[in-house]
């Protein structure tokens, strides 16, 4: 979802239109940015605010997965 921009799962996601409950889209965002901080021992702001949301969450999603 991340690499591709697809309105409609774009707005259900972060409007609640229906299909996910309203702000579906920044909860999902807020425990990838959670699980990608948890991989770091020092916290950087100005390196975390210029990684890349591909990292982010690429990292996380490995965290939630249990591979790291």
């Amino acid at each position: 979802v991340i690499d591709r921009i697809d309105e409609k799962l774009y707005k259900d996601l972060f409007f609640g239109t229906g299909k996910y409950p309203l702000w579906a889209g920044y909860a999902i965002g807020y425990y990838m940015v959670e699980a990608y901080l948890e991989t770091k021992k020092e916290k950087n702001w100005k390196k975390i605010f210029k990684t890349s949301p591909f990292e982010i969450g690429n990292v996380s999603k490995m965290v939630l997965c249990g591979t790291i």
